[in-house]
């Protein structure tokens, strides 16, 4: 975050950082001051439940253009995606990113964003953090009227499995 703040110094957004660890937010925190980029990022502390809803208060009322979504440490990732959808913070032309949806793996969370005509879903292969294989889920958000997914090329449903999973 506080790279692409620095390359784009005139851009009007703001990086919301939310953590459970409050070790690695006051880390965060050191880094964002040490970069001047006070008052663009925000490191929050706290679980996702709690934290959704405060990370509304830098928006002041818009959405985020990139939604990232940690798949570890044993999150519900469905429910904290779908109380950021409630808070407002999902809208069109937002991107989702969620990581390691193959291990420990996300199947609802990827139903939900492949079932819906509202989001476009992509998986992308991704170095594993053991070494090996893993999914990282891309989705761009449209509009209710399945828009996201009517750009996308037709060609039937590329992820059949996913319905025996979720």
């Amino acid at each position: 975050a506080a790279r692409l703040l620095q390359q784009n110094p005139d851009a009007d957004f703001r990086v919301v950082t939310l953590q459970e660890d409050p070790f690695r937010t006051a880390i965060a925190q050191n880094i964002v001051e040490l970069a001047g980029l006070t008052g663009r990022v925000f490191p929050m502390v706290g679980s996702p439940c709690d934290a959704l809803a405060a990370a509304q208060g830098p928006f002041e009322g818009h959405s985020v253009d990139l939604l990232l979504l940690h798949a570890g440490g044993g999150t519900a990732l469905l429910r904290d995606f779908k109380r950021a959808e409630v808070a407002g913070l999902v809208r069109p032309n937002c991107t989702v990113v969620v990581d390691q949806v193959l291990f420990p793996g996300a199947p609802r969370l990827l139903w939900h964003l492949h079932a819906s005509p509202r989001y476009c879903l992509e998986i992308c292969s991704v170095p594993a953090p053991n070494g090996g294989e893993g999914w990282a889920a891309v989705a761009e958000v449209g509009d209710d009227d399945g828009s996201a997914r009517a750009a996308a090329v037709q060609g039937g449903d590329p992820f059949p499995e996913l319905s025996l999973l979720a």
